[in-house]
């Protein structure tokens, strides 16, 4: 009789290759890198040559994708901002190109939050000064503002570490004076120059000043390139500058019919904040605040417990910013 002998099977687990984590995109030119897609400007990723001292060129480790953004590691000058050298780019031919064998590199990035989030090291009151920046009020919004005199000289820089408080990619020095149009102080610039955000160490400010705007080269231009329209200057090198006007508020058309209150208006298309419309009937009132698009504003308000009273009256008020003054505009209306 045969000996029975189990046979023995050997388990062999076989695990799957790493998924594909970044992959590495090379620059092709100057490119601005933003805290979110289509936010404020950090700072700057170049190619060879294309800034002062960017001798190599800069490359991005790309985790996510989001229609033309791009978001991740930042390779090169592009400082720390919020504990990382992580931000988003905008893609694009002319501006990059997939790198050769860049395929697979590890994700050095945490996972992009939400824009608001305080939970997210990107989001603006995590990396800068409170009120220091215009929020949610589209692209591009500045404080007016003027260059002065200082003691480290008011150079333009394309990049600047808060990690380390020190600037990068230096460009020429803006002269003091130079700010926004009819800005106190101001002896030379246009309307469009202007603030747009401190850092939070305080240390930094990021400005607008844009050379097509001047019909000539800009003051900080240099032979390493041409400064860019948004850069780093020190803080101590520039204030705002109170620049008030009306903000033109005013109240077109207010009816009140069948319980609702209908009213629109006008208020400068630049104005930061939104217009808060208030109907008041007796001792009650029921108040909104509305946005403008494009310089007009309307609004359609339910009626507060108005009893028997067949007058009212419509308040627009715009609180004022550091352009424009705060205004006020009433209107009565009867149901």
């Amino acid at each position: 009789m045969r000996k029975f002998v189990p046979a023995l099977f050997l388990l062999v687990l076989v695990f799957p290759a790493s998924a594909s984590a970044a992959q590495r995109w090379t620059f092709e030119s100057k490119t601005t890198v933003r805290n979110h897609d289509g936010d404020f400007v950090i700072g700057y990723a170049f190619a060879n040559g294309t800034a002062p001292n960017t001798p190599t060129t800069d490359h991005i480790d790309v985790q996510v994708t989001r229609g033309p953004w791009k978001y991740g590691y930042v390779d090169g000058p592009f400082a720390g901002w919020g504990g990382n050298k992580c931000g988003w780019v905008l893609g694009g031919s002319s501006r990059m190109r997939p790198t050769t064998g860049g395929e697979n590199v590890p994700n050095r990035c945490p996972a992009p939050g939400p824009r608001d989030s305080n939970a997210n090291p990107l989001a603006p009151q995590n990396i800068f000064a409170a009120g220091s920046y215009a929020y949610g009020t589209g692209g591009g919004t500045v404080w007016p503002a003027v260059i002065q005199p200082c003691a480290n000289g008011s150079f333009a820089y394309a990049n600047y570490n808060p990690q380390t408080k020190t600037f990068s990619n230096k460009y020429g020095a803006l002269p003091a004076g130079r700010g926004t149009a009819g800005g106190q102080g101001v002896t030379s610039g246009y309307s469009g120059f202007g603030w747009r955000y401190q850092t939070a160490d305080g240390q930094a400010v990021l400005i607008k000043d844009t050379a097509k705007e001047l019909g000539g080269n800009h003051p900080a231009d240099t032979a390493n390139g041409q400064v860019p329209n948004w850069f780093f200057v020190r803080a101590e090198c520039i204030r705002r500058v109170p620049t008030f006007t009306s903000p033109g508020l005013r109240i077109s058309k207010a009816s009140w019919s069948g319980g609702r209150v209908r009213a629109s208006g006008r208020v400068a298309n630049s104005a930061q904040f939104g217009v808060k419309v208030t109907f008041t009937c007796g001792k009650r009132s029921r108040s909104k605040t509305v946005r403008d698009k494009r310089g007009v504003w309307k609004v359609n308000l339910k009626q507060p417990r108005c009893g028997k009273r067949k007058r009212g009256t419509v308040t627009a008020s715009y609180r004022g910013d550091g352009r424009y003054v705060a205004q006020q505009a009433s209107r009565k209306v009867r149901r």
